[in-house]
């Protein structure tokens, strides 16, 4: 309603002003309304050109400003990072090309050091550091001995201990054998067992004295240390030249002591026990099966299988490449050429970490079904029936690891007694 009377009121002043100006009058201010119009429009129009045309040049100055940094990027990250040579992404063909090449390359260094490295695995003479020039003798642990070199079939020279018991000994624990009065060290020494020893492959012989001390004052053994060659004092350059044989010359090794033993004027016909652990065990195991007739009975510690089973064990990552271990040691293949009645003395670690006490298991498997008595499977001392004319044990420690296992409780009482059976 309210715009209605404004429309009427401005009407009403139109036909007022029309009256009062006369037709002309009133047709001229029209005729000057519509050329004011106009020509406002007309500047309103050349304004907005105007101001059109001077947003497209503020526009153009923009776009070759943003072309001229977009060259000078480009340019600089051409003569910084070679852009025009920067590679597209691989193809799947070329991924697959690089990763078997890796794989390739990866494999080729496992053989290399699986195979030509073995040695230096197998026979770390030089640790832990200072074995090579660092060897005890017996006197530091207060026992006589003769240091005896040892020639070999191929004329290499062994270094050696021998400690021959004697009728009395200057040890508060050392055990009493009763023996005629007029029986001389060397007669008496005749009528003890005979222990050759033959150590892991860690270190020298020097550091089993405690060992080889319990044999000759708790059981009045004679006892002969063998060192390997390679070990001890050994120059590296020996080392080097017959690493390629080294299981070759480790049994010519402990062939030359045995030889010596079965030729010694008072050792020849004394009981001979082979004690070895770890590796010495292999070695044990593999020179009682070239000599049955000499040897009266066998000890080992954490021994294993074969060499190349344990590769996944030591270096699981080499595994797959285990068929290259050439330095074989395969006590399993070695058991059933043993005669039947030597009794064995088998100790092993449950918590070996180097050998699986499967090895040994599976090594007292063998050892029950060549002497045709069938073991248990338990693992209970008590429960596992003695094979080998009734001497022949097989005993697990609990608490034992691949290199304590010999201070585990009972250890020694058992090897004492097994000792003590061979003589009834």
């Amino acid at each position: 309603m309210s715009s209605m009377k404004i429309f009427s009121t401005a009407e009403s002043s139109e036909e007022k002003l029309k009256r009062k100006l006369g037709k002309n009058d009133w047709v001229a201010l029209q005729d000057a309304c519509v050329e004011a119009t106009s020509n406002e429009r007309r500047e309103f129009s050349d304004s907005q050109r105007d101001g059109a045309l001077n947003r497209r040049k503020d526009n153009r100055r923009v776009l070759a400003n943003v072309e001229r940094h977009h060259c000078d990027l480009v340019h600089y990250l051409k003569t910084t990072t070679h852009l025009e040579h920067m590679p597209s992404l691989p193809s799947l063909e070329a991924f697959a090309k690089g990763t078997a090449a890796t794989v390739a390359g990866v494999a080729t260094l496992g053989c290399g050091l699986l195979y030509y490295g073995q040695n230096y695995l197998i026979y770390p003479s030089a640790f832990p550091p200072g074995s090579r020039i660092e060897v005890p003798v017996p006197t530091d642990f207060g026992l006589e001995y003769q240091d005896l070199p040892l020639v070999t079939e191929d004329r290499f020279t062994l270094r050696c201990y021998l400690l021959m018991q004697r009728t009395e000994i200057s040890n508060s624990h050392a055990a009493h054998i009763d023996y005629p009065d007029q029986q001389t060290h060397e007669q008496f020494a005749s009528t003890r067992p005979t222990v050759l020893m033959f150590h892991g492959n860690g270190g020298n012989h020097g550091h089993r004295i405690p060992l080889a001390k319990v044999f000759y004052v708790k059981m009045r053994c004679n006892v002969l240390m063998l060192s390997y060659r390679g070990c001890a004092l050994y120059m590296v350059i020996q080392r080097v030249l017959h690493q390629n044989q080294a299981r070759h010359r480790i049994r010519i090794d402990a062939q030359t002591a045995l030889d010596y033993l079965a030729s010694h004027p008072y050792l020849k016909n004394t009981p001979v026990i082979l004690y070895g652990q770890s590796i010495g065990g292999a070695v044990a195991i593999d020179l009682a099966s070239r000599n049955p007739s000499k040897i009266t009975a066998l000890i080992l510690e954490n021994t294993f299988t074969n060499l190349p089973r344990l590769v996944p064990k030591v270096l699981p990552l080499l595994s797959p490449l285990s068929f290259l271990c050439h330095q074989k040691w395969d006590s399993a293949s070695k058991i059933p050429l043993i005669p039947r009645s030597m009794p064995i003395l088998m100790l092993s670690g449950v918590r070996d970490e180097v050998v699986p006490r499967e090895h040994m298991q599976e090594l007292w498997q063998i050892v029950s079904r060549r002497q045709g008595t069938k073991s248990s499977d338990t693992g209970n001392k008590s429960d596992i029936p003695e094979v080998g004319n009734g001497k022949s044990r097989f005993l697990e420690f609990e608490g034992g690891h691949h290199n304590d296992t010999c201070v585990q409780q009972g250890y020694w009482t058992a090897v004492t007694d097994f000792v003590t059976s061979l003589s009834r």
